[in-house]
């Protein structure tokens, strides 16, 4: 991540090596299709400079820093910042980009030290974080160490005021778009990091950027490379935005996921779809309806019972719509009986949800 530690700064490397990984989706499946793998190709390691971190004044400051702290800490306040510091942060507004960029390091590398006055720093860190000019491209290691701090600091920081949750709705909203990355390792902590900002936030966070989700969720072959990468983002951010409570209408584009090629992204378009069936259940019969229009011939017809019981895990109700329930009763005679388990599986759910309900009828005559 490009930061120096305390215990090891003398010993900071000029590049910091990326993990060579892919990205794999991160809903598992058993019987996911072998093509998955077909897109994993073998690509050089990569390496990022950290400029930054080995500038000839980057070490002397930091051992000043630690000098500071370690003689002075005891008589600095919470409330206000010590002197040296409020010279800084004074000063900051007139830097040019790379003394701004040094700046932003010290605070990276010495986070302990800048927390307990993180809401004057808040603003420097989030107009980094929405800058279209970071000095790198897309969600590189330094922004991404820029929104450690800033989930470290979380609690420290006021998001209530007009200002400051205007930045927590941007700097969200621009992550969404730099997060895809084909190295698993990477995909999954920038995942992290959204998640984490989301949680954070929830209180702040008016919307995400559905125009952005639904283009990512569109996106044709043709158009962009890797864009089932995209797709699989746009799903991630969606189900984050789910489990948080934070809306988001593109329940048409999720359905369209049960169309594509690749069961992985047809069954985490599933679950998808059944948490938010589960917060929306208004929702329920035109989303039923559209999936048995979906599958209303014979082809594909392990597909459709598995996407049911995967909506079905978050929204029971689901198995026991009408166009959904027929459909799943045709099965039970003729199918194997590990096919049949997945159909009675998804009633399950639906006899768990609706005891006490209005719904306990179609159970019994199920």
């Amino acid at each position: 991540m490009g930061v120096a530690l305390k215990s090891n700064v003398d010993e900071n490397p000029k590049l910091l090596k990326r993990k060579n990984d892919k990205v794999r989706q991160l809903f598992d499946e058993e019987d996911d299709d072998k093509e998955d793998e077909k897109d994993i190709d073998t690509e050089d390691e990569d390496f990022e400079l950290d400029v930054v971190n080995v500038h000839p004044c980057m070490l002397k400051i930091l051992k000043v820093l630690d000098s500071l702290e370690q003689k002075f800490s005891e008589k600095w306040s919470d409330e206000e910042m010590p002197k040296w510091m409020k010279n800084l942060h004074g000063d900051y507004p007139a830097l040019n980009k790379s003394a701004k960029l040094f700046v932003l390091k010290l605070i990276i590398n010495r986070p302990e030290i800048f927390q307990p006055y993180a809401n004057y720093w808040f603003e420097y860190l989030a107009e980094y974080a929405i800058s279209k000019d970071t000095g790198g491209k897309g969600l590189h290691y330094f922004l991404r160490d820029i929104c450690s701090v800033l989930i470290r600091f979380h609690g420290k920081y006021e998001i209530a005021s007009d200002k400051n949750k205007r930045y927590c709705n941007e700097i969200l909203n621009s992550l969404i778009k730099y997060a895809a990355d084909k190295r698993r390792v990477i995909f999954a902590h920038n995942i992290q990091i959204i998640s984490s900002l989301m949680e954070n936030w929830r209180e702040c966070i008016e919307s995400l950027d559905e125009q952005v989700l639904s283009k990512m969720l569109t996106l044709k072959d043709a158009q962009m490379q890797n864009s089932d990468l995209w797709r699989m983002t746009a799903i991630q951010v969606i189900a984050l935005s789910c489990r948080l409570g934070i809306k988001c209408d593109l329940l048409n584009d999720l359905l369209k996921q049960l169309e594509n090629r690749k069961r992985s992204i047809i069954y985490s378009a599933s679950e998808v779809i059944g948490v938010l069936l589960s917060n929306q259940p208004e929702l329920l019969e035109d989303a039923s309806n559209k999936i048995q229009a979906l599958f209303s011939g014979e082809a594909k017809q392990d597909i459709f019972v598995n996407i049911i019981q995967k909506v079905s895990k978050y929204q029971g109700l689901f198995a026991i719509q009408k166009p959904i329930m027929r459909k799943l009763l045709s099965f039970l005679k003729p199918f194997s009986a590990s096919f049949r388990a997945r159909v009675l599986q998804s009633f399950q759910y639906s006899i768990v949800e609706s005891k006490g309900t209005n719904e306990d009828k179609i159970i019994q005559e199920i």
